[in-house]
């Protein structure tokens, strides 16, 4: 199977619905092996899967209102990127302990959905007849995040996520 994806996005979705983008994304899966041992033999018996685990890192991700296709909401773009940084108090008072951490354990977890572009796309970057979904992510919660300023860019923000599963769409990769 040829594992080929050719002007890929994806969209970020939040129970089901599309909130936004992401760019940059690479995505590990990893199998974690236990090994049988048994008294009297210096070899291992078995080695067995026990655990799976999915991690995704994101070079930009952004949060807003958006139409079903992912295209940008006309005039009512909110921005909503910050995946763990708590915003600032309105009267200029940083959050307290409290805050912070209902502000951590009440995000949703979100989903990434990767899609191959077949052919060229809209600008926008909204998802066209002719994509292709190849990979979902589903279950992410973010686990890091480093923000870059530099004088060359404005700001990159790279975010590292533990996903609950990873699903293959075979109908989406070319064989």
């Amino acid at each position: 199977m040829a594992n080929v994806i050719t002007g890929a996005k994806a969209i970020v979705k939040i129970n089901g619905q599309t909130c936004g983008y992401a760019t940059g994304i690479s995505i590990q899966e990893s199998q974690l092996n236990g090994r049988i041992e048994s008294l009297g033999f210096i070899d291992s018996r078995e080695i067995t899967p026990i655990s799976r685990l999915v991690t995704a890192t994101i070079n930009f991700i952004r949060i807003f209102k958006t139409n079903e296709n992912n295209g940008l909401v006309e005039g009512e773009e909110v921005d909503e990127g910050a995946m763990i940084t708590t915003e600032q108090l309105p009267e200029g008072q940083n959050p307290t302990a409290q805050v912070r951490t209902q502000n951590a354990l009440s995000s949703l977890p979100f989903d990434l959905e990767i899609y191959d572009s077949a052919a060229p796309g809209e600008a926008d970057g909204s998802i066209q007849e002719a994509d292709k979904k190849v990979y979902t992510v589903v279950g992410c919660r973010p686990s890091s995040q480093s923000i870059v300023v530099d004088r060359g860019s404005l700001m990159g923000v790279q975010v590292t996520a533990d996903a609950l599963y990873l699903i293959r769409h075979p109908d989406g990769l070319e064989s």
